[in-house]
């Protein structure tokens, strides 16, 4: 099965398991699979969330804004950020 398969919507498994707060789909898809975000949709969704959250505004609850950094967290770890210096390789996987 292929999860990196947009929707009419341009939505990919990926984005779907950060709209829904599922950090441990997100994060099996991502570090497990290897899914990437091509589109940035997910990264950018996530991104959103922590704006929410940061706004103050009672948008979403302590527990689910927990969850929300959890995902963000995925998109910003150093692992993340040396696929996107050097380029997506096994090598540079967490183990």
């Amino acid at each position: 099965m292929d999860f990196t398969v947009e929707n009419y919507a341009r939505n990919t498994p990926l984005s779907h398991s950060v709209a829904y707060g599922r950090f441990e789909v997100a994060k099996w898809l991502k570090e497990d699979l290897k899914v990437e975000d091509s589109g940035g949709n997910a990264e950018n969704l996530a991104t959103d969330f922590i704006s929410w959250a940061d706004t103050g505004l009672g948008l979403i609850t302590e527990e689910e804004e927990t969850q929300r950094r959890s995902v963000y967290s995925l998109f910003n770890s150093f692992n993340d950020w040396k696929k996107e210096e050097i380029g997506d390789s096994d090598e540079y996987a967490e183990e």
